[in-house]
């Protein structure tokens, strides 16, 4: 329990520091710490800030930079792969766990508020 609270701490204090203020943003960031780690995470998130500068204040800039990242997170589990085909599986579960993510993105609800795209 207290690693999924570290997670939620962490979210937020990046969301914070670039910027970001929508609930996707960090549904996104605490997924990828839980499943890569902190240091993972940091670093396909300083990687994305690089391409989408912060703060992300800016209109469509938040979409922009949560889709950065999620193709970012894309290329982190296909280069594991590379390196270890026998690890192909994580790119299914990834895929399939940010699936709802991509949908709330495509439909502009940042806020997660329509639960239907969870499916």
């Amino acid at each position: 329990m207290d690693y999924y609270l570290n997670a939620q701490k962490w979210a937020v204090g990046f969301k914070d520091k670039i910027g970001a203020s929508q609930l996707l943003t960090v549904s996104i960031l605490m997924d990828t710490y839980a499943h890569l780690g902190q240091r993972g995470a940091e670093q396909i998130g300083a990687a994305v800030s690089l391409r989408v500068k912060p703060p992300l204040d800016k209109e469509g800039a938040e979409a922009a930079w949560d889709g950065a990242f999620l193709d970012e997170g894309e290329k982190s589990y296909q280069s594991k792969i590379a390196n270890r085909p026998d690890q192909e599986k994580l790119v299914n579960l990834w895929e399939q766990r940010i699936a709802p993510f991509r949908k709330h993105l495509a439909a502009g609800d940042l806020a997660l508020k329509n639960s239907s795209l969870d499916r």
